[in-house]
């Protein structure tokens, strides 16, 4: 949980800023996952500043920054590509029918186009579509036993 987000409140710009900054203090590809179930409410970072942050910094290529949350918009006018976004209310039967298997689809193909030389992808929630549940199965238990995969660094905020 990001930490400003204590009390209720969602630090939604703040979060997004935070999470690119700690992204790109790696030299590894990286997968930054923003989820929400709120607006933002409490940040000290306007929309621009964080926008223009994030943009500047993904345009490096070593980021994936991706968005979960009721607002995809709110999401894009931060800097999360519109690909990267898939709209979630909040609800618990959700998380496990409809965000869960996007993630976990979503990790693979990360893990498959870091192989095959990308460093971040722009279409997340489209990219996966190639990936099926039980292929990201497979692929998670031989990766636990490969070194053959670069792994990405990942930060995870939920607000």
């Amino acid at each position: 949980v990001y930490p400003q987000c204590a009390g209720g409140g969602t630090a939604l710009n703040d979060a997004v800023a935070f999470g690119v900054k700690v992204a790109s203090s790696s030299t590894l590809p990286s997968l930054v996952y923003v989820f929400t179930d709120g607006e933002e409410n409490s940040s000290t970072q306007t929309v621009s500043i964080v926008s223009g942050f994030v943009t500047k910094t993904l345009a490096s290529g070593n980021i994936t920054l991706v968005g979960i949350g009721p607002k995809p918009a709110a999401l894009i006018a931060l800097g999360v590509p519109a690909g990267n976004t898939l709209d979630w209310s909040g609800n618990a039967a959700e998380l496990t029918t409809k965000v869960a298997p996007a993630v976990t689809r979503g990790v693979v193909a990360t893990a498959q186009a870091i192989k095959t030389g990308k460093k971040s992808l722009a279409h997340f929630f489209l990219d996966i579509d190639s990936v099926s549940l039980q292929d990201a199965a497979k692929k998670c238990a031989h990766n636990q036993s490969s070194s053959e995969t670069p792994r990405p660094m990942v930060v995870c905020l939920w607000l």
